[in-house]
């Protein structure tokens, strides 16, 4: 992995295995690289982004909960930062529910004017007869709809 740093500075960071996965850390001062054999327990390490300098290193735990903030992917951050109580479970399980519906609502010989009630263009690479779209209220969920010429 090559930094590139104001005033030209490259400094270079070789994990000795593939590296799987990386992020910057507090503001890009450090770098966390995930390395290793795509299957089968990865290192994580952390680096002082100006020197290279290893500033920590540690094996993949059994339980993904007891990395270290700096090792954890941002999705795994997200997902903890989720609160968690029984009213916000319930309105959640409703949100679904209420989601899966309108979606079931989708059948065969739809027009475009009636998915767009539900879902919204993704944009990006779109053909006449094919297109994606994301529901409305929330962008994770995707279908690819197939058109009639």
């Amino acid at each position: 992995m090559e930094i590139y740093r104001k005033g030209g500075h490259k400094r270079i960071i070789q994990p000795g295995a593939p590296i799987l996965e990386w992020h910057f850390w507090k503001d890009g001062d450090q770098v966390a690289v995930c390395s290793g054999a795509r299957t089968g327990d990865g290192t994580y390490a952390l680096y002082d982004s100006a020197t290279g300098r290893l500033i920590a290193k540690l094996n993949e735990p059994a339980d993904e909960a007891l990395l270290p903030q700096w090792a954890k992917s941002r999705v795994e951050l997200d997902d903890e930062s989720v609160p968690i109580s029984a009213e916000l479970t319930l309105e959640r399980t409703k949100w679904i529910a209420k989601a899966l519906r309108q979606i079931g609502k989708i059948k065969l010989g739809m027009r475009r004017k009636d998915l767009l009630t539900t879902f919204t263009n993704e944009g990006g690479t779109s053909y006449r007869t094919q297109q994606t779209y994301v529901y409305i209220e929330c962008p994770y969920i995707k279908v690819d709809v197939h058109f009639k010429a």
